[in-house]
């Protein structure tokens, strides 16, 4: 059972996330107080890629244990990325699931399910496509850093450095609506590589 203070914020979440976010402060306050939900109901091992991205908001510098657990997945696989073959890093998909939001927006509308938020956010595309739009630029050139001590064998730091998808997907379909980010991750050896993501919305109304 959710407490008082938890049913308040269920109410303000109800209210709030009610129509798409116009401005990056409406993302932040909404994950906020997720982050509290999930604080206060001790879920936050179980959607762990949902705290990882509302902790990234609050604390850029890494030093909560389930940002550092999700960021283990690709600890090992990125010590052996070789640029001339990106895809072996990612047999599975969980690369790709991470790196999209699209972990992020299952984990979302799960909770907000689970607790009782009626949640426009992750019900429609257009409504997702303006959150994750936000939320790239809320955390750009906000640094996830590793610190000495950390469990990672390769991961030095983690960043989105850009929030446009790419020129060249963007050409091959004009007139469709895009969101788009690039990860660069930086390994302890020096090595920094990039790992853009685009993702299309189909044809938008002018």
């Amino acid at each position: 059972m959710i407490e008082a203070m938890g049913s308040s914020i269920i109410e303000k979440l109800n209210r709030h996330m009610a129509s798409p976010p116009q401005k990056e402060s409406d993302v932040v306050y909404a994950l906020v107080e997720v982050r509290k939900l999930l604080e206060q109901t001790g879920e936050k091992e179980t959607f762990s890629r949902l705290t990882f991205f509302c902790d990234w908001v609050v604390h850029p510098l890494l030093d909560k244990k389930n940002a550092q657990n999700v960021l283990l997945e690709l600890d090992g696989r990125l010590g052996g990325y070789d640029a001339s073959r990106p895809w072996e890093i990612d047999p599975d998909g969980q690369v790709h699931d991470l790196l999209s939001f699209r972990r992020f927006w299952q984990e979302l509308n799960a909770y907000c399910k689970h607790v009782g938020i009626t949640d426009g956010w992750t019900r429609d595309y257009l409504s997702w496509r303006q959150v994750a739009r936000l939320y790239s630029g809320i955390v750009r050139d906000c640094p996830l850093i590793m610190r000495k001590g950390y469990r990672f064998r390769h991961i030095a730091k983690v960043e989105i450095t850009n929030c446009e998808p790419s020129k060249v997907v963007m050409g091959a379909n004009p007139g469709d609506d895009y969101v788009g980010w690039k990860w660069t991750f930086t390994l302890s050896d020096g090595r920094s590589f990039e790992m853009p993501y685009t993702s299309g919305y189909g044809r938008v109304e002018r």
